[in-house]
């Protein structure tokens, strides 16, 4: 994840050169650490983007050690960016982040998926996934999001889905398992949390689950 592309590289030797040996060290490791920034966080919110997550998730699972993943979807999002503009929404996605940061321990990863949806890797059992997912859906919902420079209040929920780890699973799966589970909950209520059960034999698009294009999707006005 540290290695520069082949254009990049070329770039920053060229503007190296001709500097003193130890100016031009500390401007190229300046510039290699802005770098895999760049590539590994969320340019809106600044928080690990989906690279950095499946980097995160595959490395905790090698340690065999229990992890939950949480995946939290905004409802309703697109009314704020019609209602507001996109401005204002992407203003509320950053304060969303900022206040799901305050949940972040040396146990809990969070990062930016996608959008308006977040994750959350945990290390434990199913009961503190469960517990933790509650969590994020009242730091949300408790008080609402003052948005833009008038300070508008903006309240938002959002939708939860959970999957624990299990024997077999790699990071990919394990996503697409608590991104069942989270279309789950927006199909039995906006705002609700859904956990899925997880075992050795228990596989994203198994008997009685449902490819994410095979489920009733709200629409873009329903998000």
């Amino acid at each position: 994840m540290s290695v520069l592309p082949a254009a990049a590289a070329a770039a920053l030797a060229v503007a190296l050169t001709g500097l003193p040996a130890g100016l031009a060290w500390r401007r190229e490791r300046r510039a290699r650490r802005r770098y895999q920034h760049h590539a590994t966080h969320d340019d809106l919110t600044g928080l690990p983007n989906r690279r950095a997550i499946l980097h995160h998730l595959s490395t905790q699972l090698l340690t065999g050690q229990p992890t939950g993943v949480i995946l939290l979807d905004l409802d309703l999002f697109k009314s704020v960016n019609d209602t507001y503009g996109h401005a204002a929404g992407n203003l509320l996605l950053t304060a969303v982040g900022e206040r799901l940061s305050t949940l972040v321990t040396p146990a809990v990863f969070l990062g930016r998926l996608h959008g308006d949806e977040f994750v959350f890797i945990t290390s434990g059992d199913r009961d503190r996934t469960s517990a933790l997912a509650l969590t994020v859906t009242r730091a949300l919902t408790h008080e609402p999001f003052l948005v833009g420079p008038d300070q508008r209040p903006v309240r938002v929920s959002g939708s939860v889905g959970y999957a624990q780890s299990a024997l077999g699973l790699d990071a990919p799966a394990l996503l697409r398992l608590a991104d069942e589970s989270l279309y789950e909950a927006k199909d039995t209520q906006r705002g609700s949390v859904h956990g899925v059960a997880t075992t050795a034999s228990r596989r994203p698009h198994a008997a009685g689950s449902r490819p994410r294009d095979q489920r009733r999707h709200p629409t873009e006005h329903e998000r």
